[in-house]
């Protein structure tokens, strides 16, 4: 899981819908990362970089500030839908 989080929540499941339903709009895949990394900026660049305010516990996952996250402004959604 990302950033090393150890733990699958339903959190994960309802990202997880959030991401078909995006798909099924945009006809192609909405976040094609190939790697850990690439998937992370890529979610920064559509979403916005990650801050403690909007995910709480951020700063407690095991890999946290070892992987440099792009530095983008919240949420692009409008602009890709």
């Amino acid at each position: 899981l990302l950033l090393g989080m150890k733990s699958y929540t339903t959190a994960i499941d309802v990202w997880s819908i959030g991401c078909n339903f995006g798909e099924l709009l945009n006809k192609k895949p909405l976040l094609p990362g190939k790697a850990e990394e690439n998937q992370l900026c890529l979610i920064c660049e559509l979403l916005g970089t990650p801050s403690f305010k909007i995910w709480p516990g951020l700063e407690e996952l095991p890999l946290y500030g070892r992987i440099n996250l792009p530095a983008c402004n919240y949420n692009n959604l409008r602009v890709k839908f």
